[in-house]
């Protein structure tokens, strides 16, 4: 009786109490699952052992609670949270080695099991509200395993502190986990660096591979240029663009996936790396330096990389890679304006919409209220009742291609459009009276228009 979860790319979620109560003795989950919700396997009084795939980071509340013959399990190095009640009532199961990459065990984990035995790779740093768990020697506070089973800290969540842990903005961290993974969280898109700058490069020793979490948007400039040591890169499916130089001559990883909703890959920023499994979950529409590619993903690589094929050079990495793409999408971030008169909102396709009527205020350089997302702004649609786009209002925003003006529009102040390098036309509406001189300065619109 010993079952396995069929391969198929399209299933990556065992739903709650999905094989509840069934009978069979083993189970093996494959690598494309991801995500095991709320008591996946609950009362399968049968099942002696599981074979969990190194792509799951966590193994779900009470995921084989009651399983009372379980004896064997692993717990892969992709996991970082054990949640609660996961082995609650396993009473067959003696022991389990807690990985390093695990940074959190929920209430009651293993609560009335018959686990003896927990063995952590890295037993220091956990604590349980304020107070120390466990240190190198083993449990604080008790003398056996008991206390995290059916003594003191049953009812408690343990964690682990990280490494290092420091804020990038006012809305996005990073933090280097005991198992040796940089990670990216929180909302919004990361600062640019030059290279080397990036606040992690200073700890390169004490990891290996980087996460980017959902809800990063965009990736910086350089955050990853020429790190040798990362040997596995996961990026979000909230991620929308990849900056300039944003992996330049990183060398050690060999897989990356490209998420549905990235519309832009930056110049130079996937340069001199050694990617051998390279994936697109969009390959189609992407366009670079007037080149038009038909979805095949080797050779978009080929030319992001840089790469030499049989005397053939692939010289367009030195240019942004480009999507086609619709400007429909679930709204990301939203704001209005001070005086109450307009409001904004920007959606995951990059559309940033602006809304209201009267004079937009003026702006001093990356002080508008959609800063924080100027690297992912695509198209810009300004509406019907305004008449005056502010000083600054969209200085340096880079992936701009698109802007719509309202037919209220008299005024385009100075550097509204400065340095909007990827703007190379805009249609000016008759209803305009002033543009000023530098309103257009170093952006992709020549002098002359």
């Amino acid at each position: 009786n010993g079952s396995v979860i069929p391969e198929d790319e399209n299933i990556t979620t065992i739903g709650r109490y999905a094989f509840a109560g069934c009978d069979f003795i083993s189970i093996t989950i494959p690598a494309t699952i991801t995500n095991i919700e709320y008591r996946a396997f609950y009362g399968c009084t049968s099942l002696t052992s599981a074979t969990l795939p190194d792509t799951l980071s966590r193994i779900g509340d009470g995921m084989f609670e009651g399983c009372v013959a379980l004896s064997s399990i692993t717990v892969p190095s992709s996991v970082t949270e054990i949640g609660a009640g996961a082995f609650r009532d396993c009473t067959a199961l003696t022991e389990i080695t807690i990985p390093a990459s695990v940074n959190v065990i929920g209430e009651g984990a293993f609560a009335y099991s018959g686990v003896t035995a927990l063995n952590f790779v890295c037993a220091n740093d956990w604590t349980y509200g304020t107070d120390t768990a466990v240190s190198e020697s083993g449990l604080e506070g008790a003398s056996t395993a008991a206390a995290l089973l059916t003594g003191d800290l049953v009812n408690y969540t343990i964690t682990r502190s990280p490494l290092m842990s420091e804020a990038l903005t006012s809305t996005i961290y990073w933090e280097i986990s005991h198992g040796g993974t940089l990670i990216i969280y929180g909302r919004g898109c990361m600062p640019d660096y030059s290279d080397g700058e990036a606040p992690w490069m200073a700890y390169t020793d004490l990891f290996n591979a980087v996460k980017i979490k959902e809800g990063i948007y965009y990736v910086g400039r350089c955050s990853f240029y020429d790190l040798d040591n990362i040997t596995s890169v996961s990026l979000p499916e909230s991620l929308m663009v990849i900056g300039n130089y944003a992996f330049f001559d990183s060398r050690g990883f060999g897989a990356l996936n490209i998420p549905e909703k990235v519309f832009k890959i930056g110049a130079y920023s996937l340069r001199k790396t050694s990617i051998n499994n390279f994936t697109m979950a969009s390959p189609y529409g992407w366009t670079a330096n007037g080149i038009q590619f038909s979805g095949d993903v080797l050779e978009i690589y080929r030319h992001l990389k840089g790469a030499t094929v049989d005397g053939v050079s692939y010289v367009t990495y030195k240019y942004a890679f480009r999507r086609e793409d619709i400007t429909e999408g679930a709204i990301i971030a939203s704001g209005e304006f001070a005086d109450g008169t307009m409001s904004w909102t920007l959606n995951e396709k990059g559309l940033l919409c602006i809304t209201g009527s009267g004079a937009m205020p003026d702006f001093y350089t990356n002080r508008t209220p959609w800063v924080e997302y100027k690297n992912v702004i695509r198209y810009v649609e300004i509406s019907e009742g305004i008449t005056t786009i502010g000083r600054a209002a969209f200085y340096d925003c880079l992936t701009i291609e698109d802007v719509s003006l309202p037919s209220t529009l008299t005024r385009i102040n100075s550097y509204a459009f400065a340095m909007c390098k990827s703007l190379k036309e805009i249609e000016i509406p008759e209803s305009v009276t002033y543009i000023a001189g530098n309103a257009f300065e170093d952006s992709g619109i020549p002098a002359q228009d």
